[in-house]
């Protein structure tokens, strides 16, 4: 995978060698969400209320067990949000946004299609 350029930096956090990050699946053009697991720092106080050129709004919401949901609204479409873990580290940044979509998108039921049972059947690509 290539190296995204930074855009702007937001966190820079020292953490435990057993925190996770875990992205959700994009729902809403722009919103950025993200579990970070085993994490004992206030993400909250440093994240919430948090804006910046490419992201209007932060929030860190504390679930218990050292398990945070990050949300951020990115302002700018050609902007992503990067959380990872590097080195005992928590780094949070403004990106370049990837235009790589994913492939099997174009043939996603609609939940509609899904609820009424009106989705094409799959031949299974396995032999017994």
């Amino acid at each position: 995978m290539l190296a995204q350029e930074v855009l702007f930096a937001i966190v820079d956090l020292n953490v435990d060698d057993g925190v996770r990050v875990e992205r959700h699946p994009t729902v809403r053009e722009g919103l950025v969400e993200v579990v970070v697991r085993g994490c004992h720092s206030d993400l909250s106080s440093v994240l919430t209320g948090r804006s910046n050129p490419y992201v209007l709004g932060m929030d860190a919401s504390y679930i218990g067990g050292g398990t945070w949901l990050v949300k951020a609204m990115m302002g700018k479409p050609n902007a992503d949000l990067r959380v990872v873990v590097e080195g005992g580290r928590l780094l949070i940044d403004v990106v370049e946004s990837s235009t790589s979509l994913d492939s099997d998108d174009g043939n996603l039921p609609t939940v509609k299609a899904l609820v009424e049972g009106h989705t094409e059947a799959v031949r299974p690509n396995t032999v017994f």
